[in-house]
């Protein structure tokens, strides 16, 4: 039998076994699997040929790299890569996806704290107007809890806590704390 790779090989065929051999043991496919894959895509090859294409002790057809390219989903091209290269490939691919889609989900916390922002002030603002009332009318802390009841009864979404009024409610009883809140 003539060896698989001439003294003036580029390594081409011996890259396509390694990396049939790889893929197939990526999907956890045994040779008749692969064998059954093949045949599926017009492709019909016994078991024991592809382990002996896989061993390197039996060439690979054109046709048969097309079909393997076929049912590994693989440009015939990047077929022809070690599978140490196209593993790296696929890792910068995978990682090129990562770095995009962090980039697209900070823009997006940043877009919604550019437009919370607005609405904490405005609530700061509610806030200290609330410990104002306070300031003028003692008997609110008193009608706070009934408040809060009935905020949590009417709306579906979180209300500021008793306690944060209560904070307020301090920092305005307190004329050394007025207007930190």
């Amino acid at each position: 039998m003539p060896p698989l790779r001439p003294a003036n090989s580029l390594g081409g065929e011996r890259n396509l076994s390694n990396r049939v051999e790889a893929e197939r043991r990526a999907r956890g496919w045994s040779y008749q699997a692969l064998a059954n894959n093949m045949e599926r895509v017009g492709y019909p090859i016994q078991p024991s040929a592809i382990h002996k294409i896989t061993s390197a002790s039996r060439r690979i057809t054109l046709d048969e790299a097309i079909a393997y390219a076929q049912v590994f989903n693989i440009p015939t091209d990047e077929l022809l890569l070690p599978p140490e290269i196209a593993r790296s490939s696929e890792l910068k691919s995978i990682w090129d996806q990562l770095q995009r889609n962090t980039a697209e989900r900070l823009a997006l916390q940043q877009s919604f704290r550019d437009q919370e922002a607005p609405l904490e002030d405005r609530q700061a603002a509610i806030m200290r107007r609330l410990g104002e009332l306070a300031e003028t009318d003692p008997g609110l802390r008193d009608l706070l809890p009934e408040l809060v009841a009935e905020s949590r009864a009417k709306y579906s979404h979180p209300i500021p806590d008793a306690s944060a009024f209560e904070q307020v409610l301090d920092n305005y009883a307190d004329p050394a704390n007025r207007g930190k809140s």
